[in-house]
């Protein structure tokens, strides 16, 4: 999978891609919540910052 400049991206990287496409329609439903694709991206983005600040790094599976 590349993004278009033949560079790997991730998985992360794609779904958010894909994600902005479906924009307010329903992503998940489950214990009283309902989030919009909208909602998972920012879900997604917040644990990625998380996890960078940590110190995790994508693995090079390339």
């Amino acid at each position: 999978m590349t993004d278009g400049s033949d560079r790997p991206t991730t998985y992360v990287h794609r779904a958010l891609e894909l994600f902005a496409d479906f924009g307010d329609r329903e992503a998940l439903v489950g214990g009283g919540r309902r989030l919009t694709y909208v909602d998972v991206a920012a879900e997604v983005r917040a644990l990625a910052s998380a996890l960078a600040r940590g110190g995790v790094r994508p693995a090079r599976c390339w």
